[in-house]
């Protein structure tokens, strides 16, 4: 009786998905952020109020990973050379994509990331 139900679930969703175009049947992945701050950094302040108002718009949407550069140097130092970026903050990473220090168009490419995923 449960291999029954269970197909009939997924051949309901294979209907809607291939018929109807239904792809917010299958949930998605938050998008995941990580973000470097450095404490009393005026750009970490307006990143952070940045990354509340998109969660008021796309909660649940998204995790931000929060580290304090003077507790997680060595994370900190090793993401810098990965992406080969130098020492700002606020730093933030999305998918591979990265942003160093702080302009207001950074929230919106975010915002966009996070639409498109």
């Amino acid at each position: 009786m449960k291999k029954i139900v269970i197909f009939g679930i997924i051949a309901t969703i294979v209907a809607c998905v291939l018929i109807a175009g239904c792809t917010n049947v299958i949930p998605k992945s938050p998008v995941q952020i990580t973000y470097y701050y450095s404490p009393g950094c005026h750009g970490c302040t307006l990143m952070d109020a940045d990354f509340a108002k998109l969660e008021q718009n796309y909660k649940g949407e998204f995790v931000v990973t929060k580290y304090d550069v003077n507790k997680e140097a060595v994370k900190f130092k090793d993401d810098l050379n990965k992406y080969k970026k130098d020492s700002v903050t606020p730093f933030v990473i999305v998918g591979d994509q990265t942003f160093s220090g702080y302009n207001e168009s950074i929230s919106f490419y975010i915002e966009n990331m996070i639409k498109s995923r």
